[in-house]
């Protein structure tokens, strides 16, 4: 029988699975939040809180794996950050910085949809530096590392199901 996405949003609610995915992303956001805190830095971006909720409560899919959570928001910095330098910020360096985003993460395979929105939220921004590079890469690798954490050693769960 074939699953279809009403029945998928109806099925019945585990609230064991919520329960523990909340907790993944609170503990990972916290403590990217905390470290943002103490360092001065700011190591947290918006696009942060999705990746969350695709690596706390889908752990399994290939957008949650650590390869595509961090190669994909890397990929998004490179991106947003040359297509705002090259053609500001404006609506079309917008459009091209998504489209150029979403044809890389399938050309290298790291597909992860949030990177998409760090992609956008740089070509947002008025006066970016390389600085932001860190922010991110340092802010995924924290997200993988709990998730590989949190997963093999609170919830006893095969995380991740490959590197590379």
């Amino acid at each position: 029988m074939h699953t279809t996405s009403r029945q998928i949003l109806y099925r019945k609610l585990n609230f064991k699975h919520i329960s523990w995915s909340s907790l993944g992303s609170v503990s990972a956001i916290g403590i990217i939040a905390y470290l943002s805190a103490i360092t001065g830095y700011a190591f947290l971006i918006p696009p942060f809180g999705a990746t969350c909720y695709i690596v706390f409560s889908i752990p399994d899919s290939a957008f949650a794996q650590p390869r595509s959570i961090i190669g994909g928001h890397v990929l998004a910095v490179f991106v947003g950050l040359l297509c705002s330098f090259i053609f500001g910020s404006n609506w079309w360096s917008q459009g091209i910085a998504i489209g150029a985003i979403v044809a890389g993460m399938h050309l290298i395979r790291v597909n992860h949809p949030p990177a998409a929105a760090t992609t956008i939220f740089l070509t947002l921004q008025e006066h970016n530096n390389w600085n932001v590079f860190y922010t991110v890469l340092i802010g995924s690798i924290m997200i993988a590392a709990v998730a590989v954490v949190f997963n093999k050693y609170v919830i006893k769960h095969k995380y991740p199901h490959y590197w590379w």
